[in-house]
């Protein structure tokens, strides 16, 4: 349909970086535990496995900042308040590496403590190799924190491409090292914890040179209201992480409790979900990534039915995925403990019954997972930490009382507490909608927007651009702009869609342009998208007036007659803002 091609072009550019870039962080680990299990046996992935909800707790608390800091950094963008944008790069940075500096020099000082914790001292060769990795490790959070605010900002300004890069050349030195420390250097599994360090360092190098490049709308800057901001990006990024946050504490639970149950030979069935589960949700964080960008942009500027759009389309690929995974692990789940180094024949004959049973609670685990994120984001950030707590109690308590009364009740009572937990917030969010007219049913999304607004998809043709202008002058009318404003509008518009006609059009497979307006109580926005090659409408092809005045009288009028325009390359559009005051 026309109405959504700047939809699908937007979802379309950001969607294979961004879940590239979420699978390469959860493909590191993966590649550490798959390589170290081939060199040193099945106990080298339970120890990198023990090692996770550190892991998972400490990427919580980087996101915590990163994350609510980045999306409103994205509306920050959206309204081209780029100083807001810095003010929150700079809190969220400065915070995250204090903070996690903090944490690793606890776990340092308390470290036999913390191994205690993670491992169980019955399994002394597990335990001595979860002790090996997690030593080395805790060094990796401190130049990994300050990646993770990077690349979700470069996102949020819509450059996922230079966070692609990093994390690609970051997952290919870390591939490479693995085989060189543990297979080579017989460093053992103190190796693959090395590697991780090496690359995130080269990773976090290339990140540096999009923050000095100067094409990027934040950068550190002067922040007097700190502690405000500090309280705000808190605010917003606490509900979002709540649940990475559980994750962790759930995936330690589950351990010791597989570990008293079922032994070594349990412990690497869970190992072996929790990877899979990590991956598909780092697919998932992926798709996250496009709504809290794009979507943060969509939601700025008010485009309600854009944002819902968006998530549409995120969740149908969403359910694809996550449906063609459990069907693998359902049918062959002997090829996923193939892949992690389980080849005796006994073990896999009785550990393939357990993958594939716990296999069916990964679709009723993502419904929850994707709709308290979308809650969190919407604002119902009680409603998101209430859910994300009941996921973690349902994942261990049910399971835990299952086990009590049969064993053999264990690993069936993971997607059955899954799937009533499921129902039970379908309904929680039902109820509240139908006290609510103005929310959709089962994400609670605004079917209207704050502000009074309207979006024109146009066909590059003249007919189509002269019903635009009309349009426009309609909603200029309708707002009381005023007769000599409108008339503004209405000459900056014209001028402003000829230079996207001429220069930047993208007129392939029926493609339009956007014109969104929207009524503010003090202004009028018309913002301009271009889903063509990169092209500033308010520029010439050569950057510069010519000298006798021939050319850009269009542009000087635009200029004149608006109070303010901007433009900037994102998501793959040309986004061109005019701002007219009432």
């Amino acid at each position: 349909m026309k109405k959504d091609y700047i939809i699908d072009k937007t979802f379309c550019s950001f969607l294979a970086v961004s879940i590239l870039t979420s699978i390469m962080q959860q493909v590191r680990t993966m590649t550490d535990g798959i390589v170290a299990s081939q060199f040193l046996g099945p106990d080298a992935l339970s120890a990198i496995n023990l090692f996770m909800p550190l892991d998972s707790f400490m990427y919580a608390v980087m996101m915590l900042f990163a994350l609510g800091a980045s999306f409103l950094s994205a509306q920050d963008i959206a309204k081209q308040d780029f100083s807001a944008a810095s003010r929150q790069f700079t809190v969220a940075f400065i915070s995250s590496i204090a903070i996690i500096l903090t944490i690793v020099g606890i776990c340092t000082l308390f470290f036999d403590n913390l191994i205690s914790l993670l491992a169980d001292r019955d399994i002394p060769h597990i335990y001595s190799l979860t002790r090996d990795y997690v030593s080395v490790m805790l060094a990796a959070f401190v130049v990994q924190t300050p990646m993770v605010v990077l690349c979700l900002f470069a996102n949020s300004d819509g450059n996922p491409q230079r966070v692609t890069l990093s994390m690609l050349v970051t997952l290919v030195v870390n591939a490479g090292l693995d085989f060189l420390f543990i297979g080579s250097l017989g460093m053992g599994i103190r190796g693959a914890a090395c590697a991780t360090i090496i690359s995130e360092c080269v990773g976090f190098g290339i990140l540096l040179t999009y923050l000095r490049s100067g094409k990027c709308s934040f950068g550190f800057t002067r922040v007097k209201n700190f502690l405000s901001i500090f309280r705000h990006i808190l605010s917003e990024g606490l509900s979002l992480t709540l649940g990475m946050m559980s994750s962790g504490v759930t995936a330690l639970l589950l351990n010791h409790i597989v570990m008293e149950y079922y032994g070594d030979s349990g412990l690497f069935v869970i190992a072996v979900a929790i990877q899979i589960l990590a991956l598909c949700t780092m697919i998932n964080e992926g798709i996250n990534e496009i709504y809290e960008s794009a979507g943060g942009m969509y939601l700025g500027e008010g485009d309600y039915s854009s944002f819902r759009q968006l998530l549409g389309r995120g969740n149908t690929l969403m359910v694809v995925l996550v449906g063609v995974v459990t069907c693998a692990m359902v049918f062959v789940p002997t090829m996923f403990l193939n892949i992690f180094g389980e080849y005796d024949t006994q073990s896999v004959e009785r550990e393939d019954r357990y993958l594939s049973i716990i296999s069916l609670v990964l679709i009723p685990y993502f419904i929850i997972y994707v709709n308290t994120r979308i809650h969190a984001l919407l604002g119902f950030k009680r409603l998101s930490i209430v859910f994300n707590i009941l996921q973690a109690i349902a994942l261990i308590a049910v399971p835990f009382a299952a086990a009590t009364i049969n064993k053999d009740w264990f690993w069936w009572a993971f997607p059955a507490g899954m799937a009533i937990l499921a129902a039970i917030q379908m309904l929680t969010t039902f109820v509240l909608s139908k006290r609510s007219k103005l929310r959709s049913r089962l994400l609670l999304l605004p079917l209207l927007p704050n502000e009074v607004s309207t979006k024109l998809c146009i066909n590059y043709d003249i007919e189509s651009v002269k019903q635009a202008l009309l349009d426009v002058r309609a909603f200029a009318t309708l707002v009381e702009m005023g007769e000599e404003k409108t008339n503004r509008a209405i000459l900056c518009c014209e001028e402003l869609i000829c230079n996207i006609l001429k220069h930047c059009s993208d007129r392939v497979n029926g493609g339009c342009f956007e014109v969104l307006i929207t009524d503010f109580p003090d202004r009028m926005e018309v913002r301009l998208k271009d889903a063509g090659k990169p092209f500033s409408p308010t520029t010439f092809k050569n950057g510069e007036f010519s000298e006798d005045g021939s050319h850009g009288v269009g542009l000087r009028l635009v200029k004149a007659m608006s109070e303010d325009i901007s433009h900037k390359y994102m998501f793959g559009l040309n986004i061109t803002t005019l701002i007219f005051k009432k």
